[in-house]
């Protein structure tokens, strides 16, 4: 299971936009891509220097944020399109957390609505606003099973 990841950018939202990718490189699951839809956007190439996401960049002269998110639709390869503002970021465990919600409707789901904290303040006084657990305890003890087999499967790879 794939997730393409759009982000459309504007110059202005600047500000958050290093969070923004920071919270994407601390995914747990790293099967996803992220699509950044700007207009001619200066800083987006230097934050992205030395990262290790799978990116694309596209650029568009269009001025709404709609346009940007339709041409994100259209370039998306994954599964499943999550989108995000430049100035959101994801807890790490957000796209497992994700994929084990489908995985548990057996891939019914058609529409899944994540909370995607805004940083209007800074991320850790964002996060500390958020005081519910990130989990439901079921899906906590499904991953954790996940989690327990794929090593049990690697430590049989191992010993053979």
């Amino acid at each position: 299971m794939t997730f393409s990841i759009v982000i459309p950018y504007k110059e202005n939202s600047s500000k958050f936009l290093e969070y923004c990718i920071e919270s994407l490189e601390k995914q747990v699951y790293r099967n996803f891509e992220v699509l950044f839809i700007h207009n001619q956007s200066t800083i987006l190439e230097r934050y992205l220097k030395n990262s290790t996401l799978n990116y694309r960049i596209f650029e568009d002269d269009g001025e709404t944020i709609a346009n940007f998110r339709n041409i994100g639709i259209r370039e998306a390869a994954g599964d499943y399109i999550l989108f995000m503002d430049a100035d959101d970021f994801l807890h790490p465990n957000a796209l497992i957390y994700a994929k084990q919600m489908i995985n548990e409707s057996n891939n019914s789901v058609n529409v899944l609505k994540l909370r995607i904290a805004k940083t209007d303040l800074d991320k850790n006084s964002a996060l500390k606003l958020e005081q519910k657990p990130f989990y439901r305890i079921s899906t906590l003890n499904s991953l954790n099973k996940m989690l327990k087999m794929k090593v049990m499967v690697l430590q049989m790879k191992i010993n053979l």
